[in-house]
């Protein structure tokens, strides 16, 4: 999700993680090529497994994260790659790229994607309450200074 500092959003976009560890040797090194690696790979795989002659782009962009791993327990965090997908008029993309990530097809190597189970207006409205909270709070510093 994007948001602007004027209170509106410009774009919301589905979203999956998938850890850089399972990517490249050491993330924390190798986070910028970790991004453009799966991203390049999980577009390509998107249009190959897709209809004939897709020129479309499914992949709108990536981005690093640090975060914990959503299955299992893990105390600390780790380096992810947060990748954004195009939904408008084709909301199955976010399936279809965690089931390309699962299969194998991307990397030739099975990559586990982290909250791709999620519905996109789930995300949306999390992601906003997480907003409305933050701005909340750095108000409310504001206000205590």
């Amino acid at each position: 999700m994007v948001y602007c500092p004027g209170s509106y959003f410009i774009m919301a976009l589905p979203y999956l993680y998938v850890p850089c560890s399972d990517i490249v040797q050491q993330p924390d090194k190798e986070g910028d090529a970790c991004v453009q690696v799966i991203c390049n790979a999980l577009e390509k795989a998107l249009k190959l497994k897709g209809s004939a002659g897709s020129k479309r782009q499914h992949v709108h962009g990536c981005s690093l994260v640090h975060a914990r791993r959503f299955y299992g327990y893990d105390a600390s965090e780790q380096l992810f790659a947060k990748l954004y997908l195009y939904q408008r008029y084709h909301p199955q993309d976010v399936s279809r790229a965690s089931k390309l990530l699962l299969d194998g097809s991307v990397l030739e190597k099975s990559l586990q994607p982290h909250e791709s189970h999620i519905p996109f207006l789930l995300q949306f409205l999390v992601n906003t309450l997480m907003l409305i909270n933050f701005r909340t709070e750095s108000v409310l510093v504001s206000l205590r200074t």
